[in-house]
């Protein structure tokens, strides 16, 4: 049976639009949906897999949004959206998690923070935008898998590090809530960010 991701493509290649709903009653025989319990299972796995993919754009924010495959220029729209969310999130790690919009000439801004509300990397507090904890795991695209060795001893710093972090409600000299999961990749993203703070402050 083919992947999820490649029968959602085959789906749309053929009907050129879909919804949610549409792509759950299609692929109900599917491996991946069929072990799905209930109607909003299903319809989160298929999201998840969109979510992905680098060849499906979403059309619409409400429940009659639909999917589709990207042309050429949207596919490069969206990479220049990745490009600038990734680069606000950067941006507001060096200031207290507050997001300040850039001053380019085109609007991949609006729908970079767009982007970022929808996955609940940034939130409005009055009338400014900050980063929540979900920012220091965060990138636009799919996240790189890497193993690394690290001494036993850093480990066993590591799960010091992961106890004493789900105590904070602020990080030290970053002045942002932590993850509300605190994993090992999260305390190697928030050690990055504290060190290249300090270097840009000795320069």
């Amino acid at each position: 049976m083919k992947r999820l991701d490649d029968a959602i493509i085959e789906l749309l290649e053929e009907y050129g639009e879909l919804n949610s709903d549409e792509l759950s009653k299609m692929l109900s025989e599917h491996s991946r949906i069929i072990t799905s319990p209930t109607l909003k299972a299903k319809r989160e796995k298929i999201r998840r897999t969109i979510a992905k993919s680098d060849n499906i754009i979403r059309i619409g924010t409400t429940s009659n949004s639909f999917y589709k495959l990207a042309s050429g220029n949207e596919l490069k729209n969206r990479e220049n959206i990745f490009d600038r969310a990734n680069e606000l999130v950067d941006s507001a790690m060096k200031k207290k998690g507050e997001v300040v919009q850039t001053l380019y000439e085109d609007d991949f801004d609006g729908d970079a923070l767009a982007l970022l509300i929808r996955r609940r990397i940034i939130e409005q507090k009055e009338d400014r935008l900050y980063c929540t904890g979900k920012a220091f795991t965060f990138d636009a695209r799919k996240r790189l898998q890497t193993t690394h060795n690290i001494p036993i001893r850093i480990n066993q710093r590591l799960i010091k590090l992961e106890k004493q972090l789900n105590e904070l409600n602020k990080i030290p000299g970053l002045d942002m809530r932590p993850p509300e999961t605190i994993t090992r990749s999260a305390i190697i993203c928030i050690a990055l960010e504290l060190l290249d703070l300090k270097l840009e402050s000795a320069k």
